[in-house]
């Protein structure tokens, strides 16, 4: 979705959610992907990408996968915050 989709979509999840529940927004980060990407990952991008590096991965998060904005932590926090949460903060994959 693009950014301000993201944005409507997470205020109506704040105005629907009941008090003291929680909502996940989970998003590909471009900043991780940045920060974090090793061979592994770059082997695994291969597949969307003739190329294998840094440049390549970013390049297919931001082109292969029909992604219409690009996320960072920090922006999807303030996202969040913006749209009437709180108690905003970031988690690791998986938890």
């Amino acid at each position: 979705v693009e950014y301000r989709q993201a944005l409507a979509f997470m205020r109506e999840c704040r105005r629907v959610l009941k008090p003291g529940g929680t909502a996940r927004f989970a998003v590909p980060s471009i900043e991780k992907v940045w920060r974090n990407a090793d061979a592994e990952y770059f082997a695994f991008v291969k597949r969307w990408s003739r190329q294998e590096g840094l440049r390549p991965a970013i390049q297919a998060l931001l082109d292969c996968h029909g992604h219409k904005a690009a996320w960072t932590e920090s922006l999807l926090l303030v996202t969040a915050y913006q749209a009437g949460f709180d108690n905003v903060r970031a988690c690791e994959p998986r938890r």
